[in-house]
């Protein structure tokens, strides 16, 4: 351990968080070297807006496996496409929740992004569902005004609130599709913003579990009968992931996990036996984004 903290520049803690899960200390010493390693930007084309044959065009990559997902070897903010507002910087760990999402899709659905800022995965559904199904709503939530004012920017203004996502008597009305992008420790995207390995703390862990928790409550609440929650953290460590939907599932009877397996278009990468996906920065060139789906059966 003590030289898994010194040479990769790790907190013992956050070791052992990725140890609890990988079981493995040649994978762990794998994916700590992938944190401290340069990565190139990941670009999303929204639908409707533009097209990953003209992001090719422009000089990007495709990804293999993403249908609107291109990785760019420059600078984004020169971009086109995204000075214009017609694609945005995603990584591709958040592209796969997003369109996993989405395969749960039918027509004429209610959709809310519960803790939208900065507007990514908002900006991503909102175009996908405007271009496929104009029958379909969508609402995106971001307490803080700044980070509020990120989300109009790329998404309709008209669809964008900022109230607290922990209370659902904020809210009008009752969703069908709920994505519960929770604020959490990021230990999944290390490699993108490394000096938040130091500024986090087991104090911190603690303090947005206890976040999360209450926001599932009150996604629980806002849910429709046969509806489906989105669960999803930038960090692979336990108490964040499955811990959060053991409890989850324990305080709601009525509530089941969907397995991803049983959508037919969904990214395989990263599912595990029971249905939830993990993907990791060191095998899947992404963030380690968590996701379960959680759907409303009473």
């Amino acid at each position: 351990m003590e030289r898994l903290v010194i040479q990769y520049s790790h907190p013992e803690w956050i070791i052992s968080a990725f140890y609890d899960q990988l079981q493995d200390w040649q994978k762990v010493e794998e994916l700590l070297a992938a944190n401290n390693l340069p990565v190139k930007p990941d670009v999303i084309s929204w639908p409707g807006k533009s097209s990953i044959a003209e992001l090719i065009t422009l000089g990007a990559t495709a990804i293999d496996g993403f249908v609107n997902g291109v990785n760019l070897p420059g600078i984004p903010s020169e971009f086109e496409p995204i000075i214009t507002r017609r694609a945005g910087v995603q990584d591709r760990g958040s592209q796969l929740v997003v369109e996993n999402f989405l395969a749960t899709a039918t027509a004429g659905l209610s959709w809310l992004d519960m803790c939208a800022g900065p507007g990514g995965k908002a900006a991503y559904l909102f175009h996908s569902l405007t271009s496929s199904d104009p029958t379909a709503t969508f609402l995106a939530n971001e307490p803080i005004s700044h980070r509020a004012e990120l989300v109009k920017r790329v998404v309709n203004n008209q669809q964008v609130v900022s109230f607290d996502a922990t209370d659902a008597k904020n809210f009008s009305q009752r969703f069908d599709r709920i994505l519960v992008d929770a604020p959490c420790t990021g230990l999944g995207a290390l490699r993108r913003r490394p000096e938040a390995r130091w500024r986090r703390t087991i104090k911190d862990l603690k303090e947005l579990v206890l976040l999360q928790r209450q926001l599932l409550s009150s996604a629980y609440a806002l849910l429709n009968p046969g509806g489906v929650i989105a669960y999803v953290t930038c960090s692979p460590h336990l108490a964040e992931t499955k811990g959060q939907v053991l409890d989850f599932l324990s305080t709601y009877p009525d509530m089941q996990l969907l397995p991803m397996q049983s959508l037919p278009l969904a990214h395989n990468r990263g599912v595990l036996p029971d249905g939830t996906v993990q993907l990791w920065t060191h095998l899947d060139q992404s963030d380690a984004m968590f996701m379960a789906l959680l759907k409303k059966v009473g």
